[in-house]
C-alpha cells in the first residue's frame, strides 16, 4: 500500500515494512462480527440489569412504606380508640367559646346548682381545661394557640379548686407560692389539663390525621408525620378529651394609667369563665377588678400577680356562695 511515509529514496525493505505496519492498523480498526454482537448483548443486558434494580427499588420503597404507615395507624387507632368524642369537634368548640367570650362582655352569671358551698366544690372536681390570656389574643384560632403554649396552670386556678381560708395577703401567700413551684407541685390541679394538651394533641389522634398518614407518598413523609406525632402531649390530650367543664381567664387591659408591677400585674379587670362542655352552657360568668395596690412591698415585688389571682378566686368563690336562689 503506497504511503506517503515512504518515498523512492527509502530503501525498499524499509518503504514495505511501513507499509506492511500501516496496513496492519487499518485492519485492527475494524471489529470482527463476533465481537460487535457481544457488545450489543452486553448493552442490553445492562439496561435490562438497571430496569431491574429500579424495579426491586421501587417494590422495596413500597413495602417501607406500608411498613411505617401501618406501624403509625396502629399507634394512632390505639390511643383514638380510648377518645369518647370527636377530637375536631371538641378543638372547634374550645376556640369558639374563647372567640365569643372575648367579645362585648354579656353579663354576670350564676346558674342556681353553685349556689351552696357543697355545689361548687362538687363542680370543681369534675375534669376540666384550662386557660388564661389577654384578651385581645383570643380573637382567632391561630391567636388562641399561641396563648395556650404560654398558659399555665396558675395562683387563679389553684385558688379556684382549693380556696383559702381568708383573703388576706398571708391567707394567700401558701397557694400563690405552690402555684409558683410549677404544674407538678399542684397536685390538686391533676384533673385539670391544660388547653395545649387540647390543641396540640387531639388533631393528632384526629381522622385527619390517621388521614394523612395513609396518603404519605413516600417514607420520608411518614417519618415527618410520626416525628411531630411523638413531640404532642398525647397522654394529656386524652384526659383532655374527658373534660366536663373549660375554666378560662380573659384579662382585659390595664386601665389607663395604672402603675405596672415588676412582673406585670397592675389595675385592670379579669373575666372568668366556667362553661359545661356536655351541655354547651355558661355555668359560671363574673367580671372583676384586681389591683395589686393592696400587697404589701415586701411580697409585691416577687408575688403581685398570683397574689391577685388568688384574691380574685377568693372573691368569685364568695359571690357564688352569696347569691341567693
Amino acid at each position: 500500500m503506497p504511503t506517503f511515509l515512504s518515498n523512492s529514496k527509502m530503501s525498499p525493505q524499509l518503504a514495505a515494512r511501513i507499509e506492511r505496519s500501516l496496513g496492519s492498523r487499518g485492519r485492527s480498526s475494524h471489529l470482527r462480527p463476533g465481537m460487535i454482537a457481544l457488545l450489543r448483548v452486553a448493552t442490553v443486558s445492562t439496561i435490562v440489569a438497571c430496569v431491574l434494580w429500579m424495579l426491586n427499588y421501587q417494590q422495596t420503597q413500597r413495602e417501607e412504606l406500608e411498613r411505617a404507615q401501618s406501624r403509625l395507624l396502629t399507634t394512632l387507632q390505639r390511643q383514638s380508640g380510648a377518645l369518647t368524642r370527636d377530637s375536631d369537634e371538641l378543638v372547634s368548640n374550645l376556640n369558639a367559646w374563647l372567640i365569643e367570650s372575648a367579645g362585648a362582655y354579656g353579663g354576670d352569671v350564676f346558674v342556681p346548682e353553685l349556689r351552696s358551698q357543697n355545689g361548687w366544690a362538687e363542680l370543681l372536681k369534675r375534669p376540666a381545661i384550662y386557660v388564661r390570656g389577654p384578651i385581645d389574643a383570643f380573637g382567632t384560632s391561630d391567636q388562641i394557640g399561641a396563648v395556650a403554649t404560654e398558659s399555665q396552670k396558675d395562683a387563679l386556678l389553684l385558688c379556684l379548686l382549693d380556696p383559702p381560708p381568708a383573703r388576706d395577703e398571708k391567707s394567700l401567700l401558701e397557694n400563690v407560692r405552690t402555684a409558683y413551684r410549677g404544674e407538678g407541685a399542684m397536685d390538686r390541679a391533676g384533673h385539670v389539663q391544660r388547653l395545649y394538651a387540647a390543641l396540640a394533641g387531639l388533631p393528632v389522634l384526629s381522622p385527619r390525621w390517621a388521614e394523612r398518614v395513609a396518603k404519605a407518598e413516600d417514607v420520608m413523609a411518614v417519618a415527618k408525620l410520626e416525628e411531630l406525632h411523638g413531640l404532642a402531649p398525647i397522654e394529656q390530650a386524652q384526659l383532655a378529651d374527658r373534660a366536663e367543664l373549660f375554666i378560662f381567664a380573659l384579662d382585659e387591659p390595664n386601665e389607663p394609667g395604672a402603675p405596672s408591677e415588676f412582673d406585670g400585674a397592675a389595675r385592670h379587670r379579669v373575666r372568668v369563665h366556667i362553661v359545661d362542655l356536655r351541655e354547651s352552657r355558661v355555668l359560671l360568668r363574673v367580671r372583676r377588678q384586681v389591683d395589686p395596690a393592696w400587697i404589701s412591698e415586701k411580697a409585691r415585688h416577687r408575688y403581685a400577680r398570683g397574689l391577685d389571682a388568688c384574691r380574685l378566686a377568693f372573691d368569685v368563690r364568695e359571690a357564688v356562695l352569696a347569691r341567693t336562689p
